[in-house]
């Protein structure tokens, strides 16, 4: 299996075409014969064609056209390097030397109908023979203003060479266009390790770390010089699996289908992110080891329906019963059970709350702090009663931090008209003591 690091495909050289880019034709209208096989051409002549043949000793020839005097035409052109003898020689190259053959035709030019072929590599002062293998009606043109061949056509059972005669055609002459359709690098931000590239399997591996969220990962994608793929996307979704991406070669005669994995390990993080709860006095006291959390509220907070929140959840990870929603904890405590994504790893957390008056423990264990208003359209307010030095923070609902500041002044201003609407946690701390309030952007 032939298998590539990005490394060693960075370092592939391509070999540098310098060949010239011209045409050959022979465009003077004559009369138009019925039994018409083809032409013979050099392509170091160019008759009435445009561009300059350069110095080098080959050429790559790119189309060759003819034109009908009929809506029949054949599907097909053959090239050969030396003319067949007779008629039946001409399937199977016997009595001749067929080196390529056309590989698409198109007819919607207007005048001539163009024959593609594969950029043979021609000797530019050789002549050569395009042929069908059926009989056409091709239009000639007016005497032989051709030099460097002549028409071909059937004559019983022999191809019969003219040397005074042409046909209406035109060749063109032009450096190969590249035929790769592979990828050539791939990566993305977060990943873990280098990609994996398979020439033999056209499949791209990469890694990503457990926590990854890859329901949209930047790719940055290197396809074959000149190619093109598709879609052309900057973020891509592998919830669901891998992808496929299509590369197409510069010359459009190749078309890859390749199959993109980012490989994650399931995560297995069933930690509790933040638990909050409007109503909290303080901030909560979260016992990592022992899986607890104990929450203080007001004195007149009605216990029975509360509304619990949890932001930052480990990626993948769920949690029961569900919070967000009227939840009764005049009982003391709830048990909530938090399920990493493999499945299989879970951590029972039990959830506290009691009134103020309840605690022995928060005498001094809050800030002297008023934020305001709970639903911000551009500023939100804090007032610090302590006139203390506060550190601000501000989470989206992802965890992505979208504000950090120290503040003194008493009352600070923030502006959040420049962030989008949704839900917002604003963490203060002074140093020793943090607390954690929730706002909501229009």
């Amino acid at each position: 299996m032939k298998r590539f690091l990005l490394l060693s495909l960075s370092l592939l050289a391509s070999v540098a075409i310098t060949a010239q880019t011209f045409t050959i034709r022979q465009n003077v209208t004559g009369m138009s014969w019925d039994n018409m096989r083809g032409q013979s051409f050099t392509p170091q002549v160019q008759g009435s064609g445009t561009g300059d043949v350069g110095d080098d000793n080959t050429v790559f020839l790119e189309h060759f056209s003819f034109v009908f005097a009929s809506s029949a035409y054949p599907e097909k052109l053959y090239l050969y390097s030396e003319l067949p003898s007779n008629i039946e020689e001409l399937d199977n190259g016997t009595g001749g030397i067929l080196i390529a053959e056309s590989i698409s035709m198109n007819s919607d030019d207007f005048l001539y109908t163009r024959y593609f072929f594969d950029y043979p590599e021609l000797e530019k002062d050789q002549t050569y023979y395009v042929l069908f293998r059926q009989d056409a009606k091709i239009e000639s043109g007016g005497g032989n203003n051709y030099t460097g061949g002549g028409a071909l056509d059937r004559r019983d059972n022999d191809i019969f060479l003219h040397t005074s005669q042409d046909l209406r055609f035109e060749a063109r002459f032009t450096p190969p266009k590249n035929s790769e359709a592979n990828i050539v690098t791939l990566t993305t931000p977060s990943q873990v390790g280098e990609t994996i590239i398979d020439l033999e399997t056209k499949s791209v591996t990469f890694s990503v770390p457990a926590s990854q969220d890859i329901s949209s990962l930047q790719l940055t994608i290197e396809v074959s010089e000149n190619g093109t793929y598709s879609p052309m996307r900057t973020f891509w979704n592998f919830s669901s699996g891998p992808v496929t991406i299509t590369v197409t070669s510069e010359s459009g005669t190749v078309v890859n289908e390749w199959t993109v994995i980012a490989d994650k390990p399931l995560n297995t993080d069933a930690s509790m992110g933040t638990f909050f709860i409007d109503e909290t006095i303080g901030h909560p006291e979260v016992d990592e080891d022992n899986h607890t959390i104990k929450i203080v509220v007001s004195d007149d907070a009605d216990l029975s329906t509360l509304i619990p929140y949890i932001y930052h959840l480990p990626f993948g990870a769920t949690v029961s019963p569900a919070v967000e929603v009227p939840t009764d904890f005049s009982e003391g405590s709830v048990v909530y059970t938090v399920t990493a994504e493999d499945g299989e790893t879970f951590i029972e957390w039990t959830v506290t709350v009691v009134t103020q008056s309840q605690s022995t423990s928060i005498k001094q264990d809050f800030l002297s702090t008023k934020i305001y208003p709970s639903i911000v359209n551009d500023l939100l307010v804090i007032e610090n009663q302590n006139n203390s030095k506060l550190e601000v923070t501000i989470f989206n609902v992802t965890g992505h931090m979208v504000y950090s500041q120290k503040i003194e002044a008493n009352p600070t201003n923030i502006s959040m008209s420049h962030l989008p609407s949704g839900i917002y946690l604003i963490k203060l701390s002074d140093g020793l003591i943090f607390e954690t309030y929730r706002v909501i952007r229009e």
